[in-house]
């Protein structure tokens, strides 16, 4: 649903008045929707591990 209002408002708002219009590709967004839910929550489940076992923690 925030996804959907965030591409609605970004429709309407910001790419109408410059002319430019968005793609339908169902396929794509909903690969993205669930693909995004599957690589943020990996993330979070490793650094929760990492900082409940105490490992070093550092940024790449």
């Amino acid at each position: 649903m925030t996804y959907g209002s965030l591409r609605m408002f970004q429709s309407r708002r910001v790419f109408g008045p410059l002319g430019l219009e968005m793609r339908r590709n169902r396929f794509g967004y909903l690969a993205y929707l669930l693909g995004d839910q599957v690589l943020c929550s990996y993330a979070s489940l490793v650094g929760y591990v990492r900082f409940l076992t105490g490992s070093a923690r550092r940024w790449k």
